[in-house]
């Protein structure tokens, strides 16, 4: 199940923070889920699972009027290569063109092979690389979608 996260979802934040470590995406700790969820500009997707509703993964976007900026993306480490990455980067992707975005842009690790082929597959292109854009001198490409 996918879905956007509301303001009850704060009790999640310290799941969301230990998917986004072990899945070594962007490292947000508890307390940065927690103030992202109260950004009016925030929209976070979660998918869960059924049972409980535990988050099994997350996308996270800053939208400002028809432009958006994907600012982290995780799966749990053992759900993933099942789907669920695709079917939440789909699913926020449609809300979002549906809502009248645009232009996403995101910044992903020129090591990161498997973010970047999930981005490539739903249209992103690489428009230009930021050098040392993260710690320990890895370079970063900014990719673009286009509507």
């Amino acid at each position: 199940m996918i879905e956007l996260a509301t303001q009850k979802d704060i009790s999640h934040s310290e799941i969301l923070a230990q998917i986004a470590k072990d899945a070594h995406a962007a490292f947000w700790n508890k307390e940065q889920f927690e103030e992202e969820l109260k950004l009016a500009c925030a929209q976070i997707f979660l998918c869960r699972t059924q049972a409980n509703k535990e988050p099994l993964g997350f996308v996270c976007f800053r939208v400002y009027q028809d432009e958006a900026e994907l600012t982290n993306f995780a799966v749990k480490v053992q759900e993933q290569n099942k789907h669920f990455g695709t079917e939440l980067l789909s699913f926020a992707l449609t809300y979002l063109l549906n809502k009248g975005v645009k232009k996403i842009t995101l910044e992903v690790s020129t090591q990161n092979a498997k973010a970047k082929k999930i981005y490539t597959d739903f249209g992103f292109k690489k428009v230009s690389l930021r050098e040392n854009f993260y710690e320990g001198g890895i370079d970063a490409e900014l990719m673009l979608f286009t509507a």
